[in-house]
């Protein structure tokens, strides 16, 4: 059986195992991302959201679990205060990383 998937979207992902010829979905997380010293602080405004922030600094709304990860939030949108400042990974620490194409 072959699964087609896309490898940057690591919040939707699964890997196929089978175990005693049965098979099922196992769930994959995402990769941790570290504090680096490229890391770019931004302050939080009203009503936005992780993805909002990514498509602003990282050019794409699909790596707002890199923002997530980077700030360990846990219980979004509570973590979303205004005012707060937040790590933003750089989009270059993400490619070294692997965790988004070059």
């Amino acid at each position: 059986m072959a699964v087609s998937r896309n490898p940057l979207d690591f919040l939707t992902t699964a890997k196929l195992v089978e175990v005693d010829l049965v098979q099922f979905w196992q769930k994959t997380y995402p990769p941790a991302i570290a504090a680096e010293d490229s890391d770019r602080a931004y302050a939080v405004k009203i009503q936005e959201r992780p993805d909002s922030i990514a498509s602003k600094m990282l050019q794409s709304k699909n790596l707002g679990w890199t923002v997530m990860e980077r700030n360990n939030m846990r219980l979004w949108p509570n973590d979303m205060v205004p005012g707060v400042e937040i790590a933003v990974p750089s989009r270059e620490s993400l490619t070294g990383r692997g965790v988004i194409g070059r």
